[in-house]
């Protein structure tokens, strides 16, 4: 994964870029690395400082996982919806598992990708559907206010409070801060929204009536 971009008149590599890495680099093998990248044309010269390893399923080292099975074994447990860390490749399944880190486990986990899901930040995870909040616009393109848009990542310009979010009118990958995002839930509903119930509900716990 392409950290910064970068552009002349062979292409461009965007921030974030998703790339393959494919031989030593010819002009400076010392710090560089030959990469195929969608958008550029010839083999790109990148700095390795400039990469990150992207792990199966798209996971990176640091990402927070959410565990969707219960795991017990003589080193600890891991419960369905425990949130964990991924510290690196997997040394046993190195294609579908990742090594993961989690608080009631000793040592790693070696995580099948299906065994769980990513979490970007903030709550929000890989895939979700997101409102923008408040309107941005620069030479990649523009992102109004009430935009829908998608998570796809982790910033890599500043994680601690921003996401990688794709929307329709922004060329690259958008770092969004956590705090302009809304999710959008299914049938476009959104927190705080007032709904009207169509038919009579009743459990132990209560009732809702039809028109509630």
């Amino acid at each position: 994964i392409k950290k910064g971009a970068f552009k002349d008149a062979n292409g461009s590599v965007a921030d974030g870029d998703r790339g393959e890495v494919v031989g030593r680099s010819t002009t400076d093998p010392g710090v560089k690395v030959f990469c195929k990248f969608p958008e550029y044309r010839n083999n790109f010269h990148a700095l390795v400082s400039e990469l990150e390893l992207e792990l199966p399923g798209g996971c990176r080292i640091g990402d927070t996982v959410i565990n969707k099975c219960l795991f017990k074994n003589e080193n600890g447990s891991v419960a369905d919806g425990e949130r964990g860390e991924v510290v690196g490749r997997s040394s046993t399944d190195p294609k579908s598992s990742v090594a993961c880190k989690f608080p009631n486990l000793t040592g790693s986990l070696h995580s099948p990708i299906c065994n769980f899901e990513l979490e970007a930040l903030g709550g929000f995870n890989i895939g979700d559907p997101v409102i923008k909040k408040g309107a941005f616009k620069d030479a990649n393109g523009s992102v109004a206010d009430g935009d829908r848009g998608e998570v796809v990542g982790r910033s890599t310009t500043d994680p601690g409070v921003k996401v990688f979010c794709k929307f329709p009118e922004y060329r690259n990958n958008f770092h969004a801060l956590v705090s302009e995002l809304e999710l959008e839930l299914p049938g476009g509903c959104r927190i705080g929204d007032t709904v009207i119930h169509k038919c009579l509900f009743k459990n132990e716990y209560g009732s809702v009536a039809d028109g509630e």
